[in-house]
């Protein structure tokens, strides 16, 4: 599906809608036997997104972990003119 999405082209868009269809067809025969076993292509693209997610949060992770950091030690540096520097006499 990911595949189907780069390319190019009106063929492109509706070959998307059908992979589309085709996984919520799946999705509700899934609902009404949910012994049954998934494709290996959905298993294959649900991985994909899985992998993506975890990407995507980690990274949005570590911008926040910097972020709050630097905002805190310019609003510390507006007040004091001092960041992240320890007194001599402490």
């Amino acid at each position: 599906m990911i595949e189907l999405g780069k390319e190019e082209g009106e063929g492109a868009e509706e070959k998307l809608r059908e992979a589309i269809g085709i996984l919520e067809q799946e999705r509700s025969l899934m609902e009404k036997v949910p012994d049954k076993q998934l494709e290996d292509k959905t298993k294959r693209l649900r991985q994909a997104c899985f992998k993506a997610n975890y990407k995507k949060r980690k990274l949005m992770g570590m911008m926040e972990m910097q972020s709050p950091y630097s905002s805190n030690c310019a609003s510390v540096e507006e007040a004091t003119g001092e960041c992240g520097t320890r007194h001599e006499d402490e």
